[in-house]
């Protein structure tokens, strides 16, 4: 088997696998996120363990083919608002925004700062819910 991996790159991707890009610049790379046999809790746990809190502190995050996953960080001076991961922090989303402010998409991380609506669409994934978004420093 290692005699083929090394003379056929297909072979290899075949036995090992390819790095699979989950989160670029603080948002989740649905349609690579939803090939993965990871789910979110199991991530968002993953990525609290490594000191993240919200999604808009990460620039990009990979699963290598040996399972582990390599996080790139923003610089704290270019953290951005992002999906708040913390236990229970998804549980109180909304479909109508009252206040001005920064909200995540639940599903995919898409931030964007919202005017007071009901029923806004995310423009990434299409869902309709929303929760304030984070823009805390990553805990080191």
């Amino acid at each position: 088997i290692t005699y083929f991996i090394g003379k056929n790159k297909h072979f290899e991707n075949l036995m090992e696998g390819k790095p699979v890009r989950l989160i670029k610049e603080g948002v989740f790379s649905i349609g690579n996120f939803s090939k993965e046999a990871l789910g979110a809790d199991e991530f968002f746990a993953e990525l609290r363990m490594q000191g993240v809190s919200q999604l808009g502190q990460i620039e990009e995050a990979i699963v290598e083919t040996s399972g582990g996953i390599s996080i790139f960080y923003y610089p704290d001076e270019e953290v951005k608002f992002g999906l708040p991961i913390m236990i229970d922090s998804l549980d109180n989303w909304q479909q109508e925004i009252k206040v001005n402010d920064h909200y995540a998409c639940i599903f995919c991380g898409y931030t964007e700062k919202l005017k007071p609506a009901t029923d806004i669409t995310c423009p990434v994934c299409k869902k309709n819910k929303w929760i304030k978004a984070s823009n805390k420093k990553r805990i080191r």
